[in-house]
């Protein structure tokens, strides 16, 4: 089952070289091929809902003037409707919270904090209200509370948690630093910026690292039945 929901966007990745490694070409995604969490899904062959928007962040002035994108909290919303629909559907509640139980989560966000965001200073105030360990700290509190409204609506296994990709060797980035790539230092990337995104990423595994995790078999890498949590924090 799939939620459409249609928005006047500006940011539509719908020319090459986004899509290149797909057979039809650009699929209005910021990639070239599959991601991680469509591999994971062919190889586990299961159906998926997908609630990503692009330039949307965990906080929701992220990318704003980029247009109508659909923050975390609103792709919550939109999985609190998935959810209504699957009650109606099933009509027993106990049924449905335990076919809520088994689905599987994948979440990535915090990429667009940065890039269309914090590293924005022309068009958001971010940078200004914040150190990088301040920002850092700031989205590792937004996001553990977006995570508990995910609980709350019946997930119980969020497979894998994304961090941050050294974005300061993105085209982007590299864009408005004005190198391009073609820096005369050792490095292409800008360090700032994959110093900053490392902050996150540090607090980020902190947090998973204090959470309660279920022993997982070698070969699906999926919880093992009737095992249970471990770890120092609590549901």
């Amino acid at each position: 089952m799939a939620i459409i929901m249609t928005f006047q966007q500006r940011p539509k990745p719908i020319y090459p070289p986004y899509g290149i490694d797909f057979p039809q070409g650009a699929t209005g995604r910021f990639c070239n091929g599959r991601t991680t969490t469509d591999i994971l899904g062919a190889y586990l062959q299961v159906l998926s809902v997908n609630y990503a928007s692009a330039a949307s962040g965990i906080r929701k002035e992220t990318g704003q003037k980029l247009g109508e994108r659909i923050s975390m909290d609103g792709q919550l919303q939109h999985h609190q409707i998935t959810v209504s629909r699957i009650n109606e559907i099933i009509r027993d509640k106990n049924v449905a919270t335990e076919c809520l139980s088994k689905c599987l989560y994948s979440v990535g966000m915090g990429t667009n904090d940065y890039i269309n965001n914090y590293f924005r200073p022309q068009f958001y105030p971010s940078s200004r209200l914040y150190t990088p360990e301040q920002h850092a700290i700031a989205l590792n509190q937004e996001l553990p509370q977006q995570l508990t409204t995910l609980y709350d609506y019946g997930a119980r296994k969020v497979t894998t948690l994304f961090g941050i990709t050294p974005i300061g060797c993105a085209p982007a980035i590299l864009a408005a630093a004005g190198t391009n790539g073609s820096s005369s230092s050792s490095s292409s990337c800008v360090d700032r910026v994959n110093n900053a995104v490392q902050l996150f990423n540090t607090g980020l595994r902190f947090r998973v690292r204090n959470a309660p995790w279920c022993p997982a078999s070698p070969i699906t890498a999926l919880c093992i039945p009737s095992r249970n949590p471990r770890g120092s924090g609590s549901e």
